[in-house]
Order: structure tokens, then sequence, then C-alpha cells
């Protein structure tokens, strides 16, 4: 799943634009952080406007088709366990994405 989240993160330039944001944010340290976030995604958003490749569709396709299709043990899991279960592994993910970056 791990890679799964790099691809997406990738995908969508998201990790090289939080990376970058905080750079500055770190720089010019405005009076209004969230202010600057905020100004950043907005023109980020605007510049890199991506539409997923076709690739990159049936890649999250097959991830989501994965995720619906919970294996035995999964199964037998209340439905809310499993859900907190992807939320913590997803979160997982991410962070371990954002650490190897």
């Amino acid at each position: 799943q791990a890679q799964h989240a790099k691809l997406y993160l990738d995908e969508h330039k998201l990790l090289s634009w939080m990376q970058d944001m905080l750079q500055q944010l770190i720089q010019e340290r405005p009076e209004n952080p969230w202010d600057f976030i905020e100004s950043s995604a907005a023109s980020t958003r605007q510049s890199c406007a991506s539409v997923p490749s076709e690739a990159s569709k049936a890649r999250i396709a097959e991830h989501e088709l994965a995720r619906a299709s919970p294996s035995k043990e999964d199964a037998s899991a209340p439905r809310e366990k499993r859900k907190a279960i992807e939320f913590d592994s997803e979160r997982k993910s991410v962070s371990d994405a954002l650490l190897e970056a």
C-alpha cells in the first residue's frame, strides 16, 4: 500500500508541492501560515491541474478493486474495525512516503 500511496502522491505532484511549500513556509515565516498554505495550494492547483493518464487510472482502479475484495480474515472483522485498520494503514503509507522523499 505504501507503493500505491507514493504513486498517487507522485502522479498528482503532491509530495513535491508539499516539500517545496514547507521549505518556503519555514524560510518566509508568514504571520498567517494557513493563508500561505491556502494560497500555495490554489496557485499550484491552477498550474498543475492534471488529468490522470489512462495508465494511472488503471492502477487506481486496480487498487480500488483490491481494497473492495477483503481477504478471509478481513471479511470476518466488523466493518468499523476494518475501516479503522484501513485508515491506519493509509495514514502509515502516506507517512512512509513522506519520510522516503
